[in-house]
């Protein structure tokens, strides 16, 4: 089910602001886009947006102006925000000098200098350095503004003008919550960001390098990556609304970090971006990163030994994947070389030997953070894997001690939570009955990804070639099926240059090679180099 998403653009800007982030969340999310140019008061403007948005309950998204008609929703109708971004915004009142610059430029713009007003505005103050001369992007800004038109400029300046502070609003909120910015932004720098991010628990800042106050243009990739965790970070119970409106209302868990992302300086850098945690909760997500299609590259471990999952861990490698199918993997060794990778921050996965509801309670126990189970080849058994690594009725058993539950550091319910938001399940398509179901698995509600086993899928069709044309048109047909439905997908590949093939066609993780091929390889190298040295 898709999370309904209201988008509030900035002043002099529309739906346009947003284009990159209506592509790449559609997936995801049930897109409105308001308007915030009909009334000349912030309050009147977030009274007209609730009622003409289409959805009951909503994730709330606003830049700039957007985000100070956000926070007026906020306070007008808690109950009905289940989340809340806020993107080069500003929480406070208008402070005087900048009230005293309303009534002349409205005057200009009255004069009909509304293109010059606007240039004078965008050039300084809208864009980073190293996109001032990105004359396509001012256009399309400066476009957005002139079609608008002198009416709406002057109405929310006058709003702009006379906003209230958000700041009680802000403090009541308990839901899952943004804020992020450009690194120069000029109209709201990041210092006022942080003051936003502290009135809310639980929310994460992010500032984006080389960004100003347009992110969503500027750094798209950046901002859509940050809103689809947000939008997957799940809601807890009526947070934005009848506990905090009752003043009773405790602080939210914080939300989780995608995993994968180096701490330096007390700061959390991805994909360009600074993340930081206004809570000490550590916890990271795979399952956000696979939803979110980040390129994601892992290997298998073969060698059933902490040392060597260890060493693995320290490398710059996304995750790791314990083969306990293909490996000589028992309990305890699952066990050493999950603790040595979590160890590290890695995110781990274990590919069980069998889709029984024993070896995936292990792995998931143990503190993986997902399985990718073997020779899933319908729909019923992909939804019996789903079952098994879920928390709910029939489903995966409980335990209050082992690792995954912080041996007993976590209450059952941080526990439940922390699993539904944070398990990984994979079903591996590597038969010919898989290909032929591959419709009705992909679309199985509990599984976060399907993986192509290439070397299986070969040998199924009676092939000795991975390149076989039927091998790659059944490989096609998975990738299909994925991209149809928006199942992140993954695969191994025989030879690297394959990466950019299916990359293209819809994959966006790869587990490739193993500590095995590693060691062959870089002895073999050792030797190579060593002979060439006796060469005269």
């Amino acid at each position: 089910m898709k999370t309904p998403l209201v988008l509030l653009p900035g002043m002099m800007c529309d739906g346009r602001l947003f284009e990159p982030q209506i592509q790449a969340l559609a997936d995801i999310a049930e897109i409105w886009v308001g308007h915030i140019g009909a009334a000349a008061s912030v309050e009147m403007i977030a009274a007209g947006v609730l009622e003409e948005v289409p959805f009951p309950r909503f994730a709330l998204c606003g830049l700039s102006m957007g985000g100070i008609v956000a926070m007026q929703i906020l306070a007008q109708a808690p109950d009905r925000v289940t989340h809340l971004a806020l993107l080069d915004t500003n929480h406070l009142s208008e402070i005087p000098e900048r009230q005293r610059l309303r009534g002349p430029q409205i005057e200009r713009v009255r004069q009909g200098r509304l293109r010059e007003v606007l240039i004078e505005e965008m050039k300084p103050n809208y864009l980073a350095g190293a996109h001032q001369a990105d004359s396509a992007l001012l256009e399309r800004v400066l476009d957005m503004g002139l079609q608008l038109g002198p009416d709406v400029f002057e109405r929310q300046s006058l709003a702009l003008r006379d906003r209230p502070d958000a700041t009680t609003a802000l403090r009541r909120f308990g839901g899952p919550a943004l804020v992020l910015c450009g690194e120069e932004d000029k109209l709201c720098p990041p210092e006022r960001h942080r003051a936003i991010a502290d009135l809310m628990p639980g929310s994460t800042l992010v500032v984006v390098p080389g960004a100003g106050h347009l992110t969503t243009l500027e750094a798209p990739t950046n901002v859509n990556y940050a809103l689809r965790v947000w939008l997957l970070s799940e809601a807890r119970g009526a947070q934005a609304g009848s506990s905090a409106s009752s003043g009773s209302a405790e602080p939210a868990a914080p939300n989780p970090v995608p995993l994968g992302i180096r701490k330096t300086d007390g700061q959390v850098r991805f994909l360009g971006a600074v993340m930081q945690q206004s809570t000490s909760d550590t916890h990271h997500s795979l399952k956000a990163r696979l939803a979110a299609r980040e390129p994601l590259i892992g290997t298998f471990l073969k060698t059933p030994a902490a040392v060597v999952a260890e060493i693995l861990a320290m490398t710059e490698l996304d995750l790791l994947c314990l083969d306990a199918e293909h490996a000589p993997f028992d309990r305890r060794d699952l066990d050493s070389c999950i603790f040595a990778v979590r160890a590290q921050g890695k995110p781990v996965l274990v590919r069980v030997p069998a889709s029984s509801a024993e070896h995936v309670l292990n792995a998931l126990d143990m503190g993986a953070d997902g399985i990718v189970a073997p020779h899933i080849r319908n729909a019923a058994e992909a939804r019996e894997l789903a079952r098994m690594a879920h928390f709910g009725p029939g489903g995966r058993g409980y335990a209050g001690s082992p690792r995954a539950a912080l041996y007993t550091r976590c209450t059952m319910a941080e526990h439940l939570a922390r699993a539904s938001g944070s398990v990984v399940v994979v079903a591996m398509i590597e038969d010919v009955e898989a290909v032929q179901n591959i419709d009705e698995i992909v679309a199985v509600e509990g599984l976060d990804a399907v993986f192509v086993g290439r070397a299986d899928l070969t040998v199924a069709y009676g092939k000795a070639d991975p390149y076989d044309a039927a091998v790659v048109a059944a490989v096609e047909r998975v990738c299909a099926a994925a991209r149809s439905v928006g199942m992140p997908l993954g695969m191994f590949v025989p030879k690297l240059e394959d990466v950019r093939v299916w990359t293209a066609q819809g994959a966006s993780y790869f587990l490739l090679e193993s500590d095995q091929s590693f060691l062959l390889r870089g002895a073999d190298s050792l030797v190579q180099r060593f002979r060439a040295t006796l060469v005269p």
